[in-house]
């Protein structure tokens, strides 16, 4: 790269840090619950309610659903507003949110999760294809896997607040004294956390991502200002060929922002609208979002509920993803997608598939309980790895490839039904079943995805939207870039 590459990659950079806060927010979002929960069953008093799994249960779930209802009108919110216009707005009500949820009101507090949870799912549905519509398709892989890498540096920052600011479980403090620094009523400080993102990204909407994009120029009709703002833009972009090849890719872009429903299950995109969305549902019970919303049960069970490694194994789990997925957004972009799936699932499988069974041990009583304490941390830790480097990344990546704008929408959706789902049974199935028939579907689960990204998915590093249709309508299993 000359230097003036190495300043347009930088710029670039920039503006998709500013953009992707938002999946920032998604990773706060998705954690600052799972630990809090026992304070919040507390001062909201439904600690000991027969109904107290299912409360909970709810108050997750309503993350889950706010989020799907956004996925599904995002595209018509763009529509009208603009890409950045729709992120200063949400951005704005993001940090009013924030300071709602310090109200002691259960209601307050679904509605709060439910708000949250809107601009959680704006945010997995607009976020990259916002980035797809201005990034060069060779640095493509790389920019939009920015986006788990943040999210993993929410979840981390989740966890992390919580030791800070949590102290001890409520359980274990007199409600007549004063809590002071450690105290319970904490939550409010972790809650107001979820505003930082939003102050971020709204800085940089009205600072510093002020001038057209180009796509922004070629929806006016003004390609030859478009054009000239490649150019400025991509200074590497010298050739008619190569500006033309991004404005073909630009204008696909937007030509898929006005298809309807019926569209995406024509006859160019039904196989990959049907594929992507098995993958919706099924990436959802691979299980991390459960870890991710249970995390202080799940590891409570698995160490006898000591506080200390519950933190830990929850801080170093997050620390762990953020490295896994800045080493996948690498890898996606070198080696490609497909083979990252492969492997990254397997192993998520095998940790899970572990997890089940020493869990099965624990509960017959054995004695060694301090070694399988620490088995199940070790391969919690591989399967959070594992799912960072593959599960979690590749798909926004594959979505943003294979699909349409409509068809992202309407998969993230799904994605999130099925994550609301997921949030409601799960603490249900641990009360009357357990932890480890969990555990055992979600390692199942994993297998199912093994033999569907061999014998289904393609490589898609590198190609066009319109290649890859091809690729699907060839009915190819994977194809050769060296060809």
């Amino acid at each position: 790269m000359c230097k003036q590459d190495n300043a347009v990659f930088c710029d670039l950079l920039c503006k998709v840090l500013f953009i992707t806060m938002g999946y920032l927010y998604i990773g706060y979002a998705l954690t600052y619950y799972a630990i809090t929960q026992d304070s919040i069953a507390y001062v909201l008093d439904f600690q000991h309610s027969p109904n107290k799994s299912v409360i909970e249960g709810f108050v997750n779930a309503s993350l889950s659903i706010g989020a799907a209802v956004a996925a599904l009108v995002s595209s018509m919110i763009v529509n009208k507003l603009n890409y950045r216009n729709t992120f200063i707005l949400f951005d704005i009500i993001g940090i009013c949110i924030g300071l709602l949820f310090t109200i002691e009101n259960l209601n307050v507090l679904i509605l709060c999760r439910t708000l949250q949870g809107f601009l959680t799912g704006l945010n997995s549905a607009l976020v990259i294809q916002y980035i797809y519509h201005f990034v060069p398709l060779n640095n493509v892989g790389i920019f939009v896997g920015l986006g788990p890498c943040l999210m993993m540096v929410g979840l981390t920052l989740g966890f992390a607040v919580q030791w800070i600011f949590l102290g001890l479980p409520a359980s274990e403090y007199n409600v007549d004294q004063d809590y002071g620094y450690l105290g319970f009523n904490n939550w409010k400080i972790i809650f107001l956390f979820t505003a930082i993102p939003c102050i971020i990204r709204l800085f940089g909407m009205v600072f510093i991502l002020t001038t057209k994009l180009p796509f922004e120029q070629v929806k006016k009709g003004n390609d030859e200002k478009a054009i000239l703002q490649i150019q400025s833009s991509y200074p590497s972009t010298t050739t008619n060929e190569e500006i033309q090849e991004l404005l073909i890719q630009i204008k696909q872009n937007l030509k898929e922002e006005n298809q309807s429903i019926k569209d995406l299950f024509s006859k160019s995109y039904r196989k990959s609208m049907i594929l992507c969305m098995i993958f919706g549902v099924l990436q959802q019970f691979a299980g991390i979002n459960a870890v991710n919303f249970y995390a202080g049960a799940i590891i409570g069970a698995m160490t006898n509920n000591n506080i200390t490694l519950i933190n830990l194994a929850n801080v170093t789990n997050g620390l762990v993803s953020i490295a896994a997925s800045i080493f996948s957004s690498i890898m996606i972009n070198r080696a490609g997608r497909r083979i990252v799936l492969l492997i990254g699932n397997a192993f998520c499988f095998i940790s899970l598939t572990f997890i089940c069974l020493i869990i099965s041990i624990q509960s017959q009583g054995d004695n060694d309980e301090k070694n399988y304490q620490i088995f199940n941390l070790v391969f919690l830790v591989i399967y959070v790895i594992s799912y960072s480097l593959s599960l979690g990344p590749v798909f926004w990546v594959y979505l943003s490839e294979v699909l349409p704008t409509k068809g992202i929408s309407l998969v993230t959706f799904i994605n999130w039904i099925s994550c609301a789902i997921l949030a409601q049974i799960f603490p249900i199935i641990v009360e009357q079943l357990s932890l480890q028939f969990n555990f055992g579907i979600f390692a199942a689960v994993c297998l199912l995805l093994e033999i569907m990204f061999y014998y289904f998915f393609f490589e898609t590093k590198g190609l066009t939207k319109n290649e890859i249709q091809n690729l699907f309508q060839n009915k190819k299993k994977y194809v050769d870039l060296n060809d």
